[in-house]
């Protein structure tokens, strides 16, 4: 190789890398500063430990093989929690699933599949929109949210929340939990309410599983 050729293959490398240490420095930022919003009692040895730790998973899961499992291989490497709450889903025809950017929400809602329920969608939770109309909003770890009314309408029977994350052996744990219970269930935003506070307190129990810098950018 020529020594010109050889110095600007060179120069791109050294920028590629430099793009790529600038991209992972903003990433962190974001997520420290979502990380400092959600838990403002929390110190910095924590929230950086708890950053790095979703940095890690969010990488293992853009390099996970489970799309490309096939169901029986999946189910090999499953653990299941929620056995009760299976059995009362299933008992209902009307029953419905959510998940939320915990974690891995595609395996999660596929695992339902794989057992016969009907998922009914995955929350996106993007924060609230000024001066567009989006009323009322809620907050959810720091931020502020919209009513979901798009599927939170659209639900007649019980709805079971379900999670999904990577275990550290290199298999999948899929939590299934009770069914929500809005105080009022023909109001949309008490269902919006029901979800979000089921879906903090599983982010409070296991804050690595969630993606703090997109949140942080309002990116989910």
């Amino acid at each position: 190789m020529s020594a010109p050729r050889s110095s600007a293959v060179n120069a791109v490398g050294l920028g590629a890398r430099l793009l790529g240490d600038l991209a992972h420095l903003l990433q962190r930022s974001a997520a420290l500063r979502a990380l400092a919003a959600a838990f403002p009692d929390r110190g910095p040895d924590e929230l950086g430990t708890i950053a790095r730790a979703s940095a890690r998973l969010r990488m293992r899961r853009n390099f996970d093989p489970f799309a490309r499992l096939d169901d029986v291989a999946l189910c090999r490497r499953l653990t299941w929690t929620g056995a009760e709450p299976l059995r009362a889903a299933r008992a209902s025809t009307e029953a419905r699933y959510v998940s939320a950017p915990l974690g891995v929400p595609a395996l999660a809602l596929r695992t339902v599949r794989l057992y016969g329920g009907d998922p009914a969608a995955r929350i996106d939770l993007l924060p609230a929109r000024q001066g567009t109309g989006d009323a009322p909003s809620f907050s959810l770890l720091g931020r502020s949210v919209p009513c979901a009314t798009a599927w939170a309408g659209a639900l007649a029977g019980p709805v079971f929340p379900v999670f999904a994350t990577l275990a550290p052996q290199g298999g999948y744990c899929v939590e299934l939990q009770g069914a929500l219970a809005p105080a009022d269930p023909d109001d949309p935003r008490a269902w919006t309410r029901a979800a979000l506070e089921c879906i903090e307190q599983a982010v409070r129990e296991r804050p690595e599983s969630w993606p703090w810098s997109s949140w942080g950018r309002g990116e989910l």
